[in-house]
């Protein structure tokens, strides 16, 4: 039967004669069974739009289902063998703009699903403008689910279910579009309590690759002597302790600030197998009689400088993880909630685990309290550094202490501020020597309770913290 684009068709066809749609963005209709209890009662009160699609091995006309894949279910659930529908003549770029347009109305779908539908929508001819102005979405909007639609599907198969991840967890996938190794790996960690943790150490990771990247350039092209070694830690001969520069600043900046700070020029640039960076000055000769004495003593400083290395890293992305989660959950915690986690801070506070009470915090560490405060709360207080030339030598100054207490006043925010200042006030307390049994300020006992307290609010150690927790970094067992 003959139909066209201006004046479609409405009639009723027998359902062994529709066919769903393998381009429809929405790969689940879901639970169609109270639908199909309304159409045995009322019958179908919008009929489905479908498009001619050949003919079945009979010669019987074949028509693909464009919208209504969840009335066609729930139609057949309900016994129906007619299906009225609306017939009209579509591309195949018509049809993927009409279920696209069609189904980013609908709440749920899913934005793996919404992406695809725009991705295949490029693929025949259409730019991103026109899916934005179609779909009523920003640009920005539909560039961000693209990058998401390039997902590979053997990245997809590693998760347990890649339909129902958050579009954050997509969009942090999308970031190694150029890493297929990593991205597989944190699509298999991304329904477990490792994800965040295995996405910050991937992307610091990233981050430290484009350093290095910058670093090789800035000294091939600045001629500088350059060697590789087994350990970043132990001194060769001729030369004296190595200076490693921060990471947070690129390795150009820093070497020039040696340089300008009286370094040695002479000094030859280090880098190992496992990308560590540094520099060492050349030396004064050594006493021949103390030489192997020497050796010995730098390769254990060697040795203890590189543990002491790792602990401070874990320290610092164990403690980004809790802020972070602290930050981004802090204001959907119940009442019961904060209350269960009030009682366990007060008790590290005022009981302790140890031999004596717990002192309070001295002078660095309320200033480490604030700082905490600042990151977990996402409102920093007035006062967010030490300035000695203002005469801000703490950061208990006036000024945040009544911050402090003007948020605690609002109707409704005293139990979420004290949650907020308690928890600040234990990682304050929490050092990279914590974690190997030699902290003074929090052991790993109270360390322990402290994640019972982050667990009340909703908190899941990965699988690193609870290592940790249970002393895998501890060198002195008596000190847990």
């Amino acid at each position: 039967m003959e139909t066209n684009t201006t004046s479609p068709l409405i009639m009723d066809i027998p359902a062994t004669q529709l066919i769903p749609n393998a381009a429809n963005p929405r790969k689940t209709v879901g639970d169609v069974s109270e639908l199909a209890a309304s159409i045995k009662a009322q019958g179908l009160q919008q009929q489905l739009l479908v498009t001619p699609a050949g003919q079945d091995t009979d010669g019987k006309p074949l028509y693909r289902i464009v919208i209504g894949h969840r009335r066609y279910q729930a139609c057949i659930k309900a016994g129906m063998t007619m299906i009225p529908c609306t017939v009209r003549h579509l591309t195949d770029r018509e049809e993927r703009e009409i279920m696209l347009v069609e189904n980013t109305q609908r709440a749920d779908l899913t934005p793996i699903e919404e992406a695809d539908g725009y991705q295949g929508l490029l693929d025949l001819g259409a730019s991103i403008d026109e899916l934005a102005d179609k779909t009523g979405r920003s640009t920005s909007f539909v560039r961000r689910r693209i990058k998401i639609a390039g997902i590979p599907q053997a990245t997809r198969e590693k998760a347990k279910d890649f339909s129902q991840l958050t579009l954050s967890q997509l969009d942090a996938l999308a970031e190694f579009a150029d890493d297929p190794k990593t991205q597989a790996r944190l699509a298999e960690k991304a329904e477990s309590n490792d994800w965040r943790w295995e996405l910050e150490n991937a992307r610091d990771h990233k981050r430290m690759n484009q350093w290095r990247q910058a670093a090789d350039e800035y000294i091939t092209a600045n001629h500088l002597h350059a060697i590789k070694v087994k350990n970043l830690w132990t001194d060769m001969d001729g030369y004296g302790a190595t200076h490693a520069p921060t990471t947070s600043k690129p390795f150009a900046e820093s070497w020039e600030e040696y340089l300008n700070n009286g370094g040695n020029p002479a000094s030859v640039i280090l880098t190992t197998e496992n990308s560590g960076y540094g520099w060492a000055e050349p030396a004064t000769p050594k006493d021949p009689a103390n030489t192997a004495e020497v050796e010995r003593l730098k390769a254990i400083t060697a040795k203890e400088r590189e543990r002491k290395a790792k602990l401070r890293e874990y320290a610092a992305t164990s403690y980004k993880l809790r802020a972070e989660w602290i930050r981004k959950t802090s204001a959907d915690w119940t009442g019961q909630q904060m209350r269960d986690a009030i009682q366990t801070l007060a008790r590290l506070e005022t009981i302790g685990t140890g031999t004596y009470l717990p002192n309070g915090l001295d002078a660095n560490q309320r200033d480490q309290m604030i700082t905490a405060y600042n990151q977990i709360s996402g409102k920093p207080l007035p006062d967010e550094k030490k300035n000695p030339k203002e005469g801000t030598y703490h950061l208990d100054t006036t000024a945040n202490l009544n911050e402090l207490r003007r948020r605690a006043d609002k109707p409704g925010q005293e139990l979420r501020q004290l949650t907020l200042v308690m928890l600040a006030r234990q990682e304050a307390r929490i050092t990279p020597e914590t974690w190997d049994g030699t902290g003074y300020g929090s052991t790993l006992k109270t360390t322990a309770i402290y994640y019972q307290a982050l667990a009340w609010l909703g908190y899941q150690p990965n699988s690193s913290e609870q290592n940790a927790i249970n002393g895998s970094l501890t060198t002195r067992k008596d000190q847990q």
